[in-house]
């Protein structure tokens, strides 16, 4: 089964988010169809083996930790089990069949790296000019529905003879089935440089999302500017000294141990070299040793 990508639109109050999802699904949908808001875990599992096109908006608000799971979970590929109705032992096993879309203000629900990596990022910004009111979108689609499907399907005429040929996408965006398809449509309007820049994009956006709001970087780089020569130094220690920076510099720490601390610069290891070049190696005593020096420096002094 190829891997689904999820839709994620994240911006101020009044950047169109809502609206914009709410116009897709109307269009595909109809008049009936709007977004829809996370209510809890059995709500979601419902959806998503029901709706072809599930939108939630105000991810905000969603504190418990299993959203990040099924956000990763369905953009691999699982199956929703669930006890049968009128039965104590009888489970069943159902496919999602939604292509999910999350709308939010901040970006903190989607920072585990694991989860970022399978995002379609999309960043909205507050609209410049006049609000137009909600009931006027609806009905100008109502109006216009038919005339906008039709440019749709002559578009997909001219994409079916692209899509069954034997290119294969090759590069870094992690969701290569996404990437792949939207090449070749790309390749029917003769738009393949655009696309594979938007893809640049996209993958920058998913290194980076997961520091996002979080104080590790601003940490590390205030730690090394206290530093006049380069040591390597072990989890503990950085752990200990990170504390100690922030208690000085009145910085949030979240880290509560230096084990915890430690799978953390481990998971996000790739994320940050986008800022320090770091390395990570078994020293004594089969202890990790980390090797953190600042890039931008560097790349000075070179």
């Amino acid at each position: 089964m190829p891997t689904k990508p999820i839709l994620v639109m994240t911006g101020d109050y009044g950047s169109g988010k809502s609206t914009l999802q709410r116009v897709v699904g109307k269009l595909l949908f109809g008049d009936d169809w709007n977004v829809s808001t996370i209510q809890g875990e059995r709500d979601f599992d419902t959806s998503v083996v029901n709706k072809y096109y599930l939108v939630y908006d105000n991810l905000d608000i969603i504190k418990n930790d299993w959203i990040r799971n099924k956000i990763a979970s369905l953009s691999t590929g699982y199956k929703v089990e669930v006890r049968k109705m009128y039965s104590n032992m009888e489970m069943f096993q159902a496919n999602p069949i939604a292509y999910l879309a999350l709308n939010s203000m901040s970006q903190s629900v989607y920072q585990r790296p694991d989860i970022a990596s399978r995002l379609l990022i999309f960043r909205t910004k507050q609209f410049p000019g006049d609000v137009i009111p909600p009931h006027i979108i609806d009905a100008d689609i109502h109006e216009f529905r038919n005339l906008i499907l039709s440019e749709v399907l002559d578009n997909l005429c001219k994409i079916i003879k692209y899509v069954d040929n034997k290119f294969a996408y090759k590069g870094k965006f992690r969701m290569a089935d996404f990437a792949n398809v939207g090449y070749k449509i790309a390749s029917a309007f003769g738009r393949e440089y655009e696309f594979s820049h938007i893809l640049d994009i996209m993958t920058a956006d998913q290194r980076a999302l997961p520091l996002e709001d979080s104080p590790l970087v601003e940490l590390l780089d205030k730690w090394l500017a206290t530093r006049n020569t380069f040591l390597e130094v072990s989890t503990g220690e950085l752990y200990g000294q990170l504390k100690s920076l922030s208690e000085t510099a009145k910085l949030f720490f979240p880290f509560k141990s230096s084990i915890s601390f430690g799978k953390i610069l481990q998971t996000s290891l790739a994320n940050l070299k986008l800022y320090f070049d770091i390395e990570a190696r078994k020293g004594s005593n089969n202890k990790v040793e980390w090797r953190i020096s600042n890039k931008s420096k560097e790349n000075d002094d070179a």
